[in-house]
């Protein structure tokens, strides 16, 4: 139990890596964690942002690097949206194209703020999803690695 309540924290601190990280390429009108505020109107008037919302997580075998205190590893899945709207659709598939672009060449290879084992951090499956003019949105899975103390897991 305290285990799983360690891996949501380190998560958690991964999600909000991934959002400072991209809000400081200067690439966005917003980043958000979890999925867009539609329902309040926030994101109504962002022409270009992303959402970064948790798939799935597994937590590994014992890691035997010989880490001091270190023996699990877990590997974990965000779904990143990005999101351009432009009237003219060409342009809109341009913008959304390049959110991806400086996603993938910022956050590839990255330990998130030191949260994560790098040569793990990387894109995985994307999808471009139908346009809605005057909007268009790319799907993109990025997975990620990460070491969970056992003494932090096991304190009380």
């Amino acid at each position: 139990m305290a285990e799983a309540i360690a891996n949501a924290l380190r998560e958690r601190d991964a999600r909000e890596a991934i959002r400072a990280a991209l809000e400081a390429t200067g690439a966005f009108d917003a980043v958000y964690l979890g999925a867009f505020p539609l329902i309040d109107g926030r994101s109504a008037k962002d022409a270009l942002a992303a959402a970064i919302e948790p798939v799935d997580g597994n937590i590994n075998a014992r890691y035997d690097g010989g880490g001091a205190g270190l023996d699990s590893m877990a590997d974990a899945r965000v779904q990143i949206t990005f999101l351009a709207r432009d009237e003219d659709g060409r342009r809109c598939d341009e913008n959304v194209e390049r959110l991806f672009m400086t996603a993938l060449n910022v956050l590839t290879g990255s330990n998130l703020g030191g949260l994560a084992m790098p040569r793990f951090s990387r894109f995985g499956r994307y999808v471009w999803r139908r346009a809605n003019p005057p909007e268009r949105r790319i799907d993109a899975e990025f997975h990620f690695r990460y070491l969970i103390d056992q003494a932090a897991s096991t304190a009380e």
